[in-house]
């Protein structure tokens, strides 16, 4: 479950961030870019130069999505944890069902067959799976 507590703690590493970059984040060697990523540059198809640019911008755009998602999520987090609603574990394996009032229904399509949805819903609960 998402907490605020860890909201704050991104929040806090990002404006870190807005230091020195090299002085906050890994070093652009240290960062996973990726198998392909990897594979591409050891087949040194690209020169050090621009290796080295293409991994300053990814560096700076996951820096940047980080930074849009600690901006939007907390006006979300409800719905993030609505979503959870549909979890495997917590559809098939629990023996206490969601109540699908809490469901996401702000998510669907505003003209879904709610009723539908609930009949599907109360055959899934009678269900067990494991």
């Amino acid at each position: 479950m998402l907490l605020e507590a860890d909201i704050a703690a991104v929040r806090r590493a990002l404006e870190k961030a807005g230091a020195p970059f090299e002085n906050s984040l890994l070093p652009l060697d240290s960062i996973d870019f990726g198998e392909k990523f990897n594979d591409l540059l050891a087949k040194k198809t690209v020169s050090v130069d621009k290796a080295k640019e293409v991994k300053q911008r990814c560096s700076a755009f996951l820096v940047r999505l980080v930074r849009e998602i600690v901006d939007r999520l907390p006006l979300n987090v409800s719905v993030v944890e609505k979503i959870e609603l549909f979890a495997a574990s917590r559809v098939c394996l629990s023996t206490g069902k969601s109540n699908i009032k809490d469901f996401p229904w702000q998510l669907g399509d505003p003209n879904i067959d709610r009723e539908a949805v609930m009949n599907q819903w109360r055959v899934l609960s009678t269900i067990r799976i494991e």
